[in-house]
């Protein structure tokens, strides 16, 4: 064979491949948007806005992939075989996810692997045409690229030259999918915006993914030290002036997708879905109902929870990741532990499997001497396929008769979980007049209401019960976040500003006198762990009075918003607060992260 011959083939051999990543990228970016008119509309507008730096980013992260896998395995079809495998897996999960959670798939769902049977039968839909047309598109080049090049083996010539050749290719993949994934100035460096729902939409699921790899490491704040946290333990702010001496019992409850549907513009209900809920707020004096803003929005119920039961905030840790299943692995301290240090009783109710985001372990992490979930309740009444919450109510009533001395109770509820397509009730206390909504549209909401509606009933029982006992004990109710409502009649984000987006009400009731004016309107979750405490009277332990203090200047710290004790919102915090906000992340950093100088326990 020729020399001339020789150069044209291997020319053939390199070109043939990366013009079939070339292809892969966009194949992969249009199964996001499962149309291939919309998903070539917004390329234009991405070139045309001088957005191409999305577009080649995604392209060079499935060309690192290739340059990897090329050198590792030598065959460049090979190569694109395994890299397709991985892409379009990547892609096709991503884009189920979203059609379940509005949230792409991230590095660090592969946390939740063991949920995944649990998390499909939330609900999935069959893709378009168009989608599996893609996929029949992408085996057809495999094999075009397989025709070409089959006859046209890389032969090796110089043994020596073919090892630097490959190892060259390893080394300049890891550099390159290093500094587009990985590097904490990528963001910058790449001139793309560090949010999830940007980048999905201009990047689609693939490339997605792999630019938040650098999310699962979590940064070393500057200064964190001994001495830097020593200090901030000599010099902490103390505010402990007790409202009276009472410790009541305390029940704090996590309701799953709560929200007050009424705020929805063109819908009217035959009947408030909260007004057991309201009407204890207008006639019983130690009882409030205000705003709490959560971390997320239409799913990830464990930060927010997080955040309750710890008292720390979101604002440290990156978009969607769950510390529940990426940190928290041995004993951590928490407002659990700080009840039981108080001689409290602790339990832990969650009215779902004790796998999902690793609870089963967690709870006992964090300090909870019960824990009860779907596995230990016998016989419990089910509504739709979730255990109700009216049965969630007899579980708290259980825990408050059958133990002696101060409780705290903390429950999570599963009745109103998505999905709220076919998953209709036996009865419905509420109907809904509309002329906006198709009949599967009206039937989803429905649905949604009839579980408000029943955490409203549940909320009121549980009053009652309280009234009728000595001890003095305080509710709280609140939601983890606002529901994912598919009907694109319902558009949420055109009726609500993006605080209303992220608030969720919470409700206190006390069966005694309590001074409850101090309770800010607005609370992240974090703070309203804090108030817990403070509403018990218990002392709060050292290691959070820091963030006391940060969230008497903030009321809401979060990974999204943050608000300021006038009610305003704002970017970050003033100057003024910026070392407060840099010891808070050094003492988080230590009792999530490191656990090197804080003592379990401590006080």
């Amino acid at each position: 064979m020729s020399n001339y011959k020789l150069k044209i083939e291997k020319i053939i051999s390199i070109i043939i491949p990366i013009l079939y990543i070339f292809l892969l990228y966009f194949i992969t970016y249009i199964m996001k948007y499962d149309n291939w008119l919309t998903s070539f509309m917004l390329i234009q507008i991405l070139i045309k806005n001088g957005g191409i730096q999305y577009l080649l980013v995604g392209y060079l992260i499935i060309l690192s992939l290739f340059l990897i896998f090329k050198g590792i395995v030598r065959d460049s079809l090979k190569a694109n075989i395994i890299v397709t495998l991985i892409v379009v897996t990547i892609t096709m999960i991503s884009y189920y996810k979203y059609k379940v959670l509005n949230e792409p798939f991230l590095p660090n769902d592969i946390l939740l692997i063991g949920n995944i049977n649990q998390i499909a039968s939330f609900g999935i839909s069959l893709p378009s045409i168009q989608f599996f047309i893609s996929l029949m598109l992408i085996v057809m080049l495999l094999y075009l690229q397989y025709l070409l090049l089959k006859n046209k083996k890389e032969n090796i010539i110089n043994l020596k030259v073919d090892i630097i050749t490959r190892v060259f290719c390893i080394i300049v993949g890891i550099l390159l999918l290093y500094n587009i994934c990985i590097s904490s100035d990528r963001y910058i460096n790449f001139n793309i915006k560090n949010d999830i729902g940007n980048n999905y939409s201009w990047m689609g699921g693939n490339a997605t993914f792999f630019i938040r790899l650098g999310d699962l490491y979590f940064k070393e704040p500057d200064n964190y030290s001994e001495n830097a946290i020593e200090k901030i333990k000599d010099t902490n702010y103390v505010n402990n002036e007790e409202i009276n001496n009472e410790n009541p019992n305390i029940i704090l409850i996590m309701n799953e997708a709560f929200s007050d549907p009424t705020k929805i513009k063109n819908i009217e209900f035959s009947k408030d879905p909260m007004e057991d809920i309201r009407n204890i707020i207008i006639n019983e004096k130690n009882s409030k109902m205000g705003d709490i803003i959560s971390p997320v929005i239409g799913g990830g119920t464990s930060l927010p929870e997080f955040e309750a039961l710890t008292g720390l905030t979101s604002y440290f840790i990156p978009e969607q990741i769950f510390p529940y299943t990426s940190y928290i692995t041995s004993d951590m301290n928490s407002i659990v532990r700080t009840f039981r240090k108080n001689n409290y009783y602790t339990a832990g109710i969650h009215t779902n499997t004790k796998t999902f985001y690793k609870r089963y372990n967690v709870y006992k992490l964090l300090g909870f001497e019960k824990t009860i979930f779907s596995e230990d309740i016998e016989n419990p009444e089910y509504k739709r396929e979730f255990i109700s919450d009216n049965e969630f109510a007899n579980q708290v009533i259980e825990q408050l008769k059958n133990n002696e001395g101060k409780k705290f109770i903390f429950g999570v509820t599963m009745q109103n979980h998505m999905p709220y397509a076919n998953k209709n009730y036996d009865y419905y206390d509420i109907d809904i007049n509309t002329n906006i909504l198709t009949k599967e549209e009206k039937n989803e909401l429905k649905n949604y209401v009839q579980g408000i509606y029943d955490a409203n009933k549940m909320y009121a029982k549980l009053v009652n019960y309280i009234k009728q006992i000595d001890e003095p004990t305080i509710l709280i109710m609140f939601g983890d976040h606002f529901p994912t409502l598919y009907s694109n009649s319902i558009d949420v984000k055109s009726n609500y500003t993006n605080l209303q987006y992220n608030e969720i009400p919470y409700i206190i009731y006390a069966n005694y006198d309590i001074n409850i004016n101090d309770i800010p309107q607005y609370m992240s979750p974090s703070n309203l762990g804090i108030n817990t405490l403070k509403l018990s009277n218990i002392n709060i332990p050292w290691y959070l009075k820091k963030f006391e203090e940060l969230y008497l200047e903030y009321p809401v710290v979060t990974n999204q918003i943050i608000i300021n004790k006038d009610g305003k919102e704002l970017d970050t915090v003033l100057d003024k607060h910026k070392v407060l906000l840099e010891q808070c992340e050094i003492i988080q950093y230590d009792l999530l992260i490191k656990k090197e100088y804080i003592e379990i326990d401590a006080y």
